[in-house]
């Protein structure tokens, strides 16, 4: 029975996160600033050899993932953070499953939170340059903002304004910092856990009838 009364945006917004459709999250394989621990953020730094067998292996490991489903690749929409190590790991991870590489979308949202200044930095240096905003970070990680860059704060309407555009089921290639915000809005982590939760290269999440699964294994939160 339709309405007669006004339309409100509660109406009409689908409910999140219960409209966010089946994913699986893949984090990019290594870097050698990864290897060096330099804050990497938005700089585009391309796959180490250890990076590029990181995404052979989670592409073997979504292989299985899918079979184990009953699923096919080709059900998936496959976006990719813009950044040049994601795309390569998507690109491998199309490869390893007969996937046409052509079908991998770029999606500006899923790009690495910015660093600011602090890209290229180890965290050695930053202690040592910028002890006082270290401190402030390690207090507040969640809301901290380096100096010309964003907090989790920052980038999260982003990263769940583009879930609720999405209306079928998508594999994501991203990173570190947008795995956490979506361990937060979808697993339901609190800030601060979310913040610091390891996630190694390689790592996937799975996103299913309404849980946040780390590979088939339920977060403990």
């Amino acid at each position: 029975m339709w309405s007669t009364g006004p339309f409100t945006a509660a109406m009409i917004m689908p409910a999140f996160p219960e409209s966010v459709p089946f994913l699986y999250v893949v984090r990019h394989g290594q870097t050698h600033w990864n290897d060096q621990g330099r804050f990497q953020g938005q700089t585009d730094i391309d796959l180490n050899d250890a990076g590029r067998a990181q995404a052979e292996a989670a592409g073997l490991r979504l292989k299985a993932l899918l079979s184990d489903k009953g699923q096919r690749i080709e059900e998936f929409a496959l976006l990719s953070s813009p950044l040049i190590r994601a795309r390569k790991t998507a690109e491998i991870l199309c490869q390893v499953n007969s996937c046409d590489v052509s079908r991998i979308r770029l999606e500006q949202r899923l790009g690495e939170l910015s660093f600011g200044d602090w890209e290229g930095m180890t965290t050695l240096e930053v202690k040592e340059r910028f002890p006082a905003l270290r401190k402030k970070r390690k207090a507040d990680r969640w809301n901290f903002r380096p100096p010309g860059g964003e907090s989790y704060a920052d980038a999260t309407p982003r990263i769940k304004n583009m879930f609720l555009d999405f209306r079928r089921p998508t594999i994501l290639v991203c990173h570190t910092g947008v795995m956490r915000i979506i361990l937060h809005l979808l697993g339901e982590m609190p800030e601060g856990d979310a913040s610091i939760h390891v996630i190694a290269h390689g790592d996937i999440l799975i996103w299913s009838d309404g849980r946040l699964i780390c590979d088939e294994t339920p977060l403990q939160i």
